[in-house]
């Protein structure tokens, strides 16, 4: 039957984003084994077998014994099988678990939040690194947020490689408005996102003086354009405004005003 030779084998590999994976089964048996390599992603339904794998993933030797993947992202790191069988059972099977190394990335669901004088609220951000990284919120003037009376700082796993960063903010005053800063670093790299946590209330009130202005000053252009184009008491339009508005006054006294036709006998229009 097939036999995977281990000390000839690939055990688990830890790379850097961008570099090469190598992973080798070396198998011996007769007749000689066929080798299959499998992607093994956990999801809700547990462990799935996947045949396809990253881009740039080939493989090489007799019956597939090397499988190689040239400038492997983050998205590549996972848990690789390889199955040797020649048709005398039993199938012999070896997992090797690929890390990829990266530079932390920062996520912020929202770069501006609201809220009112004496609430609270949690601002959050959401953090990719591998190996994982040390992350911390900061007030605009560069300190440190750490739990305490008014600040409690919880953080939570997402995935293997992602992690949230919740920063609740008790009994907001007026010197708690303002920038905080999320940051991350580890031995690669280190990022950091800023959001801005502003008076709600004072947003609100300052939208809606806009909006009454706004209206205000429409209702004053329109008011000064319908009287700089009426005509005076007493007198008769002229042609062309007879032919713009379609008919004319007929008298000053008159309680009711007369219409005449658009146009007038020997009109060249």
């Amino acid at each position: 039957p097939a036999k995977i030779i281990d000390h000839l084998s690939t055990s688990d590999v830890t790379v850097k984003e961008g570099e090469t994976v190598t992973m080798v089964c070396n198998v011996t048996g007769t007749p000689q084994p066929t080798v299959s390599w499998y992607r093994l992603v956990t999801d809700s339904k547990g462990i799935q077998k996947h045949s396809e794998f990253c881009p740039g993933t080939h493989k090489v030797g007799v019956s597939g014994e090397v499988l190689i993947i040239h400038n492997v992202t983050r998205h590549c790191g996972d848990r690789y099988e390889c199955v040797a069988f020649n048709g005398v059972p039993p199938a012999v099977t070896r997992v090797i678990e690929v890390f990829v190394e990266f530079a932390p990335e920062i996520y912020l669901p929202n770069k501006r939040i609201g809220q009112e004088k004496g609430k609270e609220t949690i601002l959050e951000c959401t953090v990719t690194a591998f190996p994982h990284a040390v992350t911390m919120w900061k007030k605009g003037d560069h300190r440190i947020l750490t739990s305490t009376l008014k600040y409690r700082v919880e953080v939570y796993d997402e995935d293997k490689d992602k992690l949230t960063l919740s920063l609740r903010v008790f009994n907001i005053q007026d010197s708690d408005f303002g920038a905080y800063t999320c940051e991350a670093s580890n031995p690669l790299g280190e990022d950091e996102e800023t959001m801005y946590l502003y008076d709600y209330a004072e947003h609100t009130r300052t939208t809606t003086t806009t909006s009454a202005t706004t209206v205000q000053l429409y209702m004053q252009a329109t008011s000064q354009h319908w009287e700089s184009e009426a005509p005076a008491v007493g007198m008769r339009p002229s042609a062309t405004s007879d032919r713009h508005r379609g008919h004319a006054w007929q008298g000053e006294d008159s309680q009711r005003p007369r219409y005449t036709s658009r146009y007038r006998p020997g009109d060249p229009s």
